[in-house]
């Protein structure tokens, strides 16, 4: 409908910067537990500052788009400077690459099933609820499927009734 139309672009913004954000968490995290948290609190007092400083001009240039820019920008830079005092604290971390790739991958997978999905519904509240849950279930069978450390930790996290 045209009144998601404004919000559809933003959520994409929203979502990647929410992806730099967990990713630095994950980097915070390993400083934190190194008994840096001033690097920590320098780490979140620069997102604070940028992303402060970056709504202020880009909310009235470019309005809600602008905003996300704004947090998407910040919580790069967070996750760069997050990287960068990990790296000098304990050296160069390995990346799981290939984990990366698989999420990609399973993400895509999702993307095609939902939009071939969204081309034969009517929206409305419950369609989109369950969008959202077939979505989700999409995204966790396919990297089920094509993960080997997803599906290990899912079997250890799994009830016993659920078959392997």
């Amino acid at each position: 409908r045209p009144q998601f139309a404004l919000g559809y672009g933003i959520l994409l913004i929203l979502i990647l910067a929410r992806t730099f954000d967990a990713y630095a968490n994950q980097f915070t995290s390993v400083i934190g537990g190194y008994d840096r948290p001033e690097l920590v609190f320098r780490t979140n007092v620069v997102f604070v500052v940028i992303n402060t400083l970056l709504n202020f001009v880009l909310i009235c240039a470019f309005g809600w788009y602008g905003a996300a820019v704004a947090t998407a920008f910040s919580a790069l830079v967070e996750l760069v400077l997050a990287y960068y005092y990990v790296t000098t604290a304990i050296g160069y971390p390995e990346i799981p690459y290939r984990q990366i790739l698989y999420q990609f991958v399973a993400a895509a997978g999702m993307a095609v099933v939902l939009y071939t999905l969204t081309q034969h519904i009517t929206v409305n509240n419950y369609s989109v609820v369950a969008t959202v849950f077939i979505g989700a279930a999409v995204y966790l069978i396919l990297l089920l499927i094509i993960s080997k450390p997803v599906r290990q930790k899912f079997r250890m996290l799994a009830p016993a009734w659920i078959p392997e």
